[in-house]
């Protein structure tokens, strides 16, 4: 059916937005079908347990507590790394899922700078005398006032977002 849509009129137009969902469609389906059944079952059944154990301990300032379910989905997203990658870093399997052909090779240098450059920041935020007022993260805002001053901000969002998936 896939192969039946690239075909179609509209999908032989490379920037076209059906090119755009069909290259995405087929890149999701492929990813999906090459980690085992058993091992989607796993990490489904494992996340959602996790995730209330999480809560628990989270509530609780326990981290011991969600440790061994951390390393369990730690160790299944390594078995989904293995079968979706193509033999190299596992890591760069996952990160495809977000970062479409990103790398940890590429991403280490950027990562390194940027390192740098926030050590430095916080270290100079950590020794200045000057703090911030936070009274600001205490106040009420009502809604309708939160809605009235973001709606003229939809539309520029609506077509920037638009604008990233399409070009």
């Amino acid at each position: 059916m896939l192969s039946q849509a690239a075909q179609a009129g509209a999908a032989r137009e490379p920037r076209s937005p059906t090119a755009a969902n069909i290259r995405e469609i087929r890149r999701a389906y492929d990813r999906a079908t090459r980690v085992p059944a058993k091992l989607v079952e796993e990490l489904a059944r494992t996340s959602a347990l996790a995730h209330d154990v999480w809560v628990e301990a989270r509530r609780a300032s326990d981290f011991e507590r969600f440790r061994p379910w951390l390393a369990k989905l730690v160790a299944l997203k390594r078995e989904e790394a293995a079968a979706i990658g193509a033999g190299g870093v596992l890591y760069d399997a996952l990160l495809d899922e977000y970062e479409p052909g990103e790398t940890v090779e590429r991403l280490t240098p950027v990562f390194r700078e940027l390192r740098k450059a926030l050590v430095d920041l916080v270290g100079r935020i950590a020794g200045s005398p000057k703090r911030p007022d936070l009274s600001i993260l205490h106040r009420a805002y009502p809604i309708a006032a939160q809605e009235a001053f973001g709606k003229p901000l939809w539309p520029p969002l609506a077509l920037i977002s638009r604008q990233a998936v399409w070009t």
